[in-house]
C-alpha cells in the first residue's frame, strides 16, 4: 500500500558516497562510516601503556585513521603513543581532583577531548559529566585508545584490510577487520511513486541485503524562502525495502511510514529535504547524509466546485476558508454546513506515473488528516480518510488521487466530532495553523 505525507512530499532521493565497516575481533562493536562521516573505534588498554597503530596507507588505501573527531590529527602508523585514561586530563595516569578543571573547560568551551567522552558519542555532554563525577567518587578509571576512522574508497573485497594495535612485540594485541563500502542511492530527484535504487559494494558475509533489511530517512525541509519545517522521519519496512540481489534493493518514493511533523506551510515552495539516510542490515546500519531536491508540483487542498446539476469537480488552488460557528445550538448542524458548497475542500495529490505505479498503484490510499496550531500542537486528527485514484484527472505523467467529493472537508473554528457527520468531514483549524496528511499502516 502506498503511504505518504502530503505536507512533506515523502520523496527519497539519491547520491553516491562511501561507507566504512569495521568488523571487530578483540572488540564487540561494529563500526560503520558513510560518506566522509567519522566513526569511533575504542580499544580497552591499560592506562600508561605504550602502543603503536598500524593500518594500510598510501595510494589505494581504503580508509584513514584519525586521533580526533575533527579529522585534523592523523594516526601515524607505528609511532609510539601512550594510553590516556578517560577523565585523566592532565595525563598523570590518575583520575582525581586535578582533572576537574580540564573536564570543565572541555565541557563548557571545548575543544573536544576524548578523555572526557565517557559514552563514546563524540561529544562531551551532561551524560559524560555524570560519569566523570561518578569516577571521582568511586575511582575506576577507564583507559582506552580512541580512534576515528574515515573511508576513502570502496574495498576490493569484504574484510580485505585491518587496523592493528601493537603493544610491545608482535603479534598485535587487537585487530579490527575493515571493509570500505560504496552506498549509492539514485536518482537524485524523484516524485511520489518513483522507483529508487539502493546499492552497496562490495557484498559478502553480513554485508548483504536480505528479507529483513529495512531503511529510514530523518531530516527536515530546508525552505529557500520562509521557515524550515520541523524534523520528521520516513521509515521503509523490510517489505517496502525490496531486495533485488545481495547488493541491490529498491524503494518506491512515498511508500513509507512517517513520524514527526512537516507542515503544508513550511514544506511548500522552493527548497530541499536535508537529512540522513540509513540502511539497516542484520548486524549494523549504513548511514549517509542526503540532501534531497523536491519537485515544484505539490499535493494541496483544492476547492470542490459544483455545476448546475450539482456534479462536483476540482477547482483551482484555494485559500483555507474557516467557518466560524455560533454557540446557539444551530450553527453546527450538518444541514447548515453541507449547504456551504463554496467552502468544500478536497486533498489532491499527483503520483508520478512509472512502470511500477502504472500497474501497482492502489485504487485508494488510507490516510489520517491532522490539523495543528501555529506552535505545531495537534488540534484534531481525523483517523481514517481515503484518497481515491481518479483516472479522469490523471495525465500521462501523473496519477491523480483525491479525497471523496461526496465526503468533503470543511474547516471550522470549533471541534465537531466527525462521527456525528456522515455527509462531510469537519476539521478544527486556526488561521495561523496548518494541515498535513499522514499514512495509515495496514
Amino acid at each position: 500500500m502506498m503511504s505518504f505525507r502530503i505536507a512533506a512530499r515523502t520523496i527519497l532521493l539519491g547520491v553516491a558516497s562511501v561507507a566504512f565497516l569495521a568488523v571487530p575481533q578483540a572488540t564487540s562493536a561494529v563500526v560503520v562510516v558513510v560518506g566522509g562521516d567519522l566513526e569511533m573505534v575504542v580499544f580497552e588498554v591499560p592506562a600508561g601503556s605504550t602502543y603503536q597503530i598500524y593500518y594500510p596507507t598510501g595510494q589505494g588505501a581504503d580508509f584513514q585513521v584519525w586521533r580526533d573527531p575533527d579529522a585534523t590529527i592523523p594516526v601515524v602508523p607505528l609511532q609510539n603513543y601512550t594510553v590516556q585514561s578517560r577523565g585523566d586530563f592532565n595525563q598523570d595516569g590518575l583520575l582525581n581532583g586535578a582533572d576537574i578543571q580540564g573536564f570543565v573547560g572541555a565541557f563548557v568551551n571545548g575543544p573536544f577531548n576524548s578523555a572526557g567522552d565517557f559514552d563514546g558519542d563524540m561529544d562531551i555532554d551532561t551524560t559524560d559529566a555524570t560519569a566523570f563525577v561518578e569516577e571521582l567518587l568511586y575511582p575506576c578509571p577507564v583507559a582506552a585508545v580512541v580512534l576515528y576512522v574515515e573511508a576513502l574508497e570502496a574495498s576490493a573485497a569484504v574484510n580485505d584490510s585491518q587496523i592493528d594495535l601493537i603493544i610491545g612485540q608482535l603479534p598485535p594485541a587487537f585487530s579490527e577487520l575493515v571493509t570500505s563500502v560504496d552506498l549509492t542511492v539514485s536518482p537524485l530527484t524523484i516524485n511520489l511513486g518513483t522507483t529508487v535504487t539502493v546499492m552497496i559494494t562490495p557484498t559478502g558475509g553480513d554485508l548483504v541485503f536480505d528479507q529483513n533489511t529495512s531503511a529510514s530517512w530523518h531530516g527536515y525541509f530546508d525552505a529557500v524562502v520562509g521557515s524550515d519545517s520541523e524534523q520528521f522521519s520516513l521509515s521503509y519496512s523490510s517489505t517496502q525495502f525490496a531486495e533485488l540481489t545481495a547488493g541491490t534493493a529498491s524503494l518506491v518514493g512515498g511508500n513509507s511510514s512517517i513520524s514527526g511533523h512537516a507542515s503544508l506551510a513550511t514544506c511548500s515552495g522552493a527548497g530541499s529535504l536535508v537529512g540522513r539516510f540509513s540502511v539497516h542490515l542484520s548486524d549494523t546500519s549504513l548511514t549517509k547524509d542526503l540532501s534531497l531536491s523536491v519537485p515544484s508540483e505539490r499535493p494541496a487542498l483544492r476547492a470542490i466546485l459544483f455545476d448546475q446539476d450539482a456534479n462536483p469537480y476540482l477547482g483551482s488552488v484555494t485559500d483555507e476558508v474557516e467557518i466560524v460557528l455560533t454557540n446557539n445550538g444551530n450553527g453546527d448542524s450538518e444541514e447548515m454546513l453541507s449547504g456551504m458548497y463554496s467552502n468544500f475542500l478536497a486533498v489532491t495529490v499527483n503520483m508520478e506515473r512509472t512502470m511500477i505505479t502504472e500497474t501497482q498503484s492502489p485504487a485508494s490510499i488510507p490516510v489520517a488528516i491532522v490539523s495543528r496550531d501555529a506552535n505545531g500542537n495537534i488540534l484534531q486528527t481525523v483517523p481514517s480518510v481515503s484518497l481515491y485514484r481518479d483516472d479522469d484527472l490523471s495525465t500521462p505523467a501523473f496519477i491523480n488521487y483525491h479525497t471523496e467529493f461526496d465526503l468533503p472537508i470543511i474547516l471550522v473554528d470549533q471541534y465537531l466530532d466527525p462521527d456525528n457527520y456522515s455527509l462531510l468531514v469537519p476539521l478544527l483549524t486556526t488561521h495561523d495553523g496548518d494541515i498535513s496528511v499522514s499514512p495509515i499502516s495496514n
